[in-house]
């Protein structure tokens, strides 16, 4: 039966993970696309072209670091899930992994807060600059 919960939540989480991976790499090519324009057009206005392209640089390293962040926080969190199966309730370490779980699903949850952050970042950063 926890097997069974460990793979159902396994199931979950890769199939939110494949939903939202992709959506940071269409913010990556947001970002792209609008440094490229920034350095590419000859806008009267340096300082606020300056401003677009510096921050446009900004979010994509952020954008690069959160989605690899999600990663190694959602790894960590299916390495746990497998511990947690492979040990059952009987074992010695069973209430250490249930609380590395709880920290890891909030791991987890954070760096999704930050990508929904940097997703509005880049679409008010669209929106002014262009």
């Amino acid at each position: 039966d926890t097997i069974n919960a460990a793979q159902h939540s396994l199931q979950k989480l890769r199939a939110f993970r494949e939903q939202q991976t992709p959506s940071l790499e269409s913010v990556a090519q947001i970002l792209r696309e609008m440094i490229s324009r920034a350095e590419a057009s000859a806008i009267r206005d340096m300082t606020k072209t300056q401003y677009c392209r510096e921050e446009a640089k900004r979010l994509l390293t952020q954008t690069k670091r959160t989605k690899r962040q999600f990663k190694e926080k959602q790894a960590r969190m299916e390495l746990l899930r497998a511990a947690e199966a492979k040990c059952g309730y009987t074992c010695p370490q069973y209430s250490r992994i249930q609380m590395d779980l709880v920290n890891a699903r909030k791991d987890v949850e954070h760096e999704l807060t930050m990508a929904s952050i940097l997703k509005d970042q880049v679409k008010h950063l669209e929106n002014w600059c262009t």
